[in-house]
């Protein structure tokens, strides 16, 4: 009975530290919300903040995963950066000034893009994105607002590498099979007790 419920308590914790390990999904702040930009010229919201406009700019931020994607944008995008460009999170930013200069928006990471872009009259912007070092935000800068796609473009035959060439690994899996792993052991140092 005993061994049963060493089991039983060790699964408990590595299903609780697996679930919590994924909790704190980068891409999980989706939805829409409205600011006003403070003196700073920084908007905070639930979904993203923009910083680098004007006091009193009313901003919109809609942030959703790219469920489909137009043909002509995403041939647009494929024919500059390649065919192995995934779409991952779409981002829109609705201004009722635009910035007189650079701004930069701040979203959720999705746990895999590496760039932000933009299909306009003019053919494809790229930004680059940079991901916080605790790989919960993403930000790119930009000179306009419209609608921008977070994707990963592969480099160096390397999907998920960012400017520099450094992998971008997502960590969620290696955080629930640390805990498994550690269960697993508290089970055969228990079998090995009795």
């Amino acid at each position: 009975m005993k061994k049963v419920l060493s089991a039983a308590i060790a699964l408990t914790a590595v299903a609780a530290m697996s679930v919590s390990a994924f909790a704190v999904d980068a891409g999980s702040t989706n939805g829409s919300a409205n600011g006003v930009a403070g003196d700073d010229g920084k908007v905070e919201t639930s979904v993203g903040t923009v910083e680098g406009l004007g006091a009193g700019t009313n901003v919109t931020i809609e942030v959703q995963p790219t469920d489909t994607v137009d043909n002509e944008v995403s041939d647009a995008v494929k024919e500059k950066l390649g065919d192995g460009v995934t779409f991952n999170t779409t981002v829109k930013v609705t201004v009722d000034v635009q910035p007189n200069g650079s701004a930069t928006v701040t979203v959720a990471w999705d746990g895999q893009s590496n760039r932000a872009v933009y299909v306009g009259e003019d053919g494809v912007e790229t930004f680059d994105l940079k991901v916080s070092d605790d790989q919960k935000t993403a930000s790119f800068s930009t000179t306009h607002f419209s609608t921008f796609y977070l994707v990963t473009v592969p480099e160096n035959g390397q999907p998920g590498t960012d400017n520099e060439g450094d992998k971008n690994e997502p960590t969620g899996v290696v955080l629930a099979i640390v805990p498994a792993a550690v269960a697993a052991a508290a089970v055969v140092v228990s079998k090995k007790r009795k």
